[in-house]
């Protein structure tokens, strides 16, 4: 009985420091690839209702759950937090031409 407690906190410990290690070495995710109706950085957009795209880059393991898209008319308010246009807060892996749903654009 006192081996078969040992094995068990020795495989726990075990467990522990490869998590521990994984996390250590594991790359930060970051988004490339920003695109609005399929274009990098467009000037102006005629659609009323344009389509967002990204990738993520980063550890190959890495999966989106979810995602936030906010759209302001004012770089302040965005700088406040303040998305009075659109605010998606969605869970969803989509991450390709996912349709603007917010307030009518001009």
């Amino acid at each position: 009985m006192k081996k078969f407690s040992i094995m068990r906190k020795s495989i726990l410990f075990l467990l522990c420091a490869f998590c521990n290690f994984y996390f250590l070495i594991a790359k930060p995710i970051s988004l490339v690839d920003l695109r609005c109706e399929n274009l990098i950085n467009p000037i102006g957009i005629d659609n009323l209702a344009p389509h967002f795209s990204w990738k993520l880059k980063g550890d190959s393991i890495a999966r989106q759950q979810s995602f936030e898209i906010q759209v302001a008319t004012d770089s302040v308010l965005f700088d406040k937090g303040k998305a009075d246009l659109w605010n998606t807060r969605i869970h969803s892996s989509a991450s390709v031409m996912v349709p603007y749903q917010g307030a009518s654009l001009r």
